[in-house]
């Protein structure tokens, strides 16, 4: 599952599936909620709102990912990304229904401890 959940987080800074609002309402849970690096929190539609607006790939690469199983349908992700040289933790929660896996929360927060990168 760690390699799926992978390529989904990969899936959300992909224009060809940011710009599609089906695939979007497919893979986010209805509670989800997002708490972005602005301090800002968001729900499923004002992220979908948001995605759908870029025209281009999110230029985003994931460092330090590792996945880690909570039960048999939850899974929590921590990963690394970079952001105008800022450091940000990036974690998200991912649940399975009905086979289909779908992202329930979202965090970034500016991370400032010095961290070699391993990219995935």
């Amino acid at each position: 599952m760690d390699e799926k959940i992978l390529k989904l987080e990969k899936s959300l800074f992909k224009y060809e599936f940011m710009s599609n609002k089906e695939y979007l309402n497919n893979i986010i849970d209805n509670d989800y909620k997002e708490l972005g690096k602005s301090g800002r929190l968001f729900n499923k539609q004002d992220v979908i709102n948001e995605l759908s607006k870029l025209k281009t790939d999110r230029d985003i690469v994931i460092y330090n990912y590792k996945c880690s199983k909570i039960n048999e349908n939850i899974w929590i992700v921590n990963y690394i990304t970079l952001s105008n040289n800022v450091t940000i933790y990036r974690t998200s929660i991912w649940k399975k229904e009905k086979d289909i896996v779908k992202i329930l929360f979202h965090q970034a927060s500016e991370y400032k401890e010095e961290v070699e990168l391993f990219e995935y």
